[in-house]
């Protein structure tokens, strides 16, 4: 894969390219780590097989916990997938379904220095400017968005 980064004087747009492209080599990796693991460890032949059925089993296993991870240290919208990846029971292996599960419900929080930038970017002030007190442990996190008080 190759990728071009076109320079910016804004330094917040290089970034955010250099982010998208980290992210982006990021999914390719895990992508091509999970075919290659169902191409190389899943045995051809009869699908009725304990063989067959064991080691697809445990390639389920190995790619639930690639796209956890991956999730994870995307997060916003890949947890969003992963929390709907969950929900498809009746289509994707229950091994998958049952890892991403713990995305519906432990999303990970954002550091008080993101709220901070981000209050600062939408309103121009500090967040002591802004708020007379801020807790910062959030009441509730979720996919795109987190709950303060």
């Amino acid at each position: 894969a190759s990728a071009v980064v076109m320079w910016s004087s804004d330094k917040d747009e290089f970034s955010i390219r250099g982010a998208a492209i980290v992210r982006g080599l990021r999914t390719l990796k895990a992508a091509v780590e999970i075919i290659v693991d169902y191409k190389l460890n899943v045995p051809k032949g009869s699908h009725d097989s304990e063989e067959y059925k064991t080691a697809l089993a445990a390639c389920h296993r190995r790619t639930a916990n690639t796209l956890l991870q991956l999730c994870r240290i995307q997060s916003g919208v890949y947890i969003k997938a992963g929390q709907h990846i969950s929900s498809m029971r009746p289509f994707i292996p229950a091994e998958i379904t049952d890892a991403l599960m713990c995305l519906c419900d432990d999303a990970p929080q954002s550091s008080l220095s993101d709220v901070s930038k981000v209050l600062h970017q939408e309103f121009g002030r500090e967040m002591d400017d802004i708020f007379e007190w801020f807790d910062p442990v959030p009441l509730g996190c979720a996919s795109l968005a987190q709950v303060i008080s």
